[in-house]
């Protein structure tokens, strides 16, 4: 676990800069402190992740409220991954409901159900001429990102 490597870290690091027992027990002190300030850096880390995942997990039920995770590690590896390296929230969280949409076989319709659907989605044009403004609005957006998974390939 990282406290346990965090300790093994702090021996070394006493060693290295020449405070881990070369003068007997004088130096144990300043080992200590390495430790400690290892495991207070560990707690403050934590702490700042949870602090970020709260912030992701307020933008992402702002933008997108059909969405029922009550922790972004409910998103799974997929958008935890793109998170620590450093993709945004929004298009992480877009990124990993593509991949799952284009996971899933296509749900069976009634022959002519297409044009029943027509107004439910954007053609790859309607999109193109969407501005930024117009993809604000979390409704556009989810139906831009629906739309999308059901263009041909």
């Amino acid at each position: 676990s990282f406290e346990e490597d965090g300790f093994a870290v702090a021996e070394g690091a006493a060693g290295a800069i020449g405070m881990a027992e070369p003068a007997g027990r004088a130096a144990e002190p300043y080992a200590w402190q390495v430790t400690a300030l290892l495991r207070e850096r560990a707690v403050l880390q934590q702490l700042l992740y949870e602090s970020q995942f709260e912030k992701d997990l307020q933008q992402l039920k702002s933008l997108f409220p059909l969405e029922k995770v009550s922790h972004v590690s409910e998103l799974g590896d997929d958008f935890m991954a793109l998170r620590a390296a450093g993709v945004d929230n929004v298009t992480a969280f877009v990124a990993v409901q593509l991949a799952k949409n284009l996971r899933k076989p296509p749900e069976p319709g009634a022959v002519g159900s297409a044009s029943a659907e027509e107004g439910e989605f954007f053609s790859s044009r309607e999109i193109d001429h969407l501005s930024e403004k117009d993809l604000e609005d979390p409704k556009v957006l989810e139906k831009a990102i629906k739309s999308m998974t059901k263009w041909k390939k």
